[in-house]
C-alpha cells in the first residue's frame, strides 16, 4: 500500500506522487493559438485598418433657406433669451437630426428647429473623407425698446 493509498496519512501538497495528476492538453494555449488575420488572410479590425488619427472638423452652413425670426407669439409674450441648437449634420451634407439645447419661448423653439431642417451644410471632414458631424447654433433674441 503506498503512502497515498493509506487512510490517515495526508502528504503536503508539494509533495503529491507524480503519476496522481496525468497531464492533459486539451489544445493550444492563447499564447500558442495561431493569429487569423496572419493565418486565414481575414481583414484586420477596424482598429488596426484606421490608421488616420485626424480629428474631424466642423460642419459649415452654406444654404439657409429659412431664416429663424421672432414669432407674433413670442414678441406678444415679451419672450427674450438665448437659443442653442445642436444640429446633427449627415455625411451628404444635410441636417439629420436636431436638439433644442437651451429654449427662449416655445413658438420660436419650434419655428428654428423647423428652420434649421432645410438648411444644407458643407460636411465634417475626417481623413479626407465625410462624416457626421455636429454643429451648435446660438442665436439671441433680444426686444428693442
Amino acid at each position: 500500500m503506498s503512502n497515498a493509498d493509506a487512510p490517515g496519512v495526508a502528504l503536503p501538497p508539494h509533495e503529491a506522487p507524480a503519476e496522481s495528476a496525468p497531464s492533459v492538453r486539451a489544445g493550444p494555449t492563447v499564447a500558442e493559438a495561431p493569429a487569423k488575420d496572419k493565418v486565414l488572410g481575414a481583414p484586420k479590425s477596424a482598429a488596426a485598418t484606421d490608421e488616420c488619427a485626424e480629428v474631424p472638423t466642423k460642419p459649415v452652413p452654406v444654404s439657409r433657406p429659412s431664416s429663424i425670426e421672432y414669432t407674433t407669439q413670442a414678441r406678444a409674450d415679451g419672450a427674450e433669451g438665448r437659443l442653442v441648437l445642436s444640429i446633427t449634420v449627415a455625411a451628404d451634407g444635410s441636417v439629420a437630426g436636431v436638439a433644442l439645447k437651451s429654449g427662449v419661448h416655445p413658438s420660436i423653439d419650434a419655428a428654428a428647429m423647423s428652420a434649421v431642417r432645410s438648411w444644407r451644410f458643407t460636411p465634417a471632414m475626417r481623413c479626407g473623407r465625410p462624416v457626421e458631424g455636429t454643429y451648435t447654433l446660438a442665436r439671441r433674441f433680444e426686444l428693442g425698446d
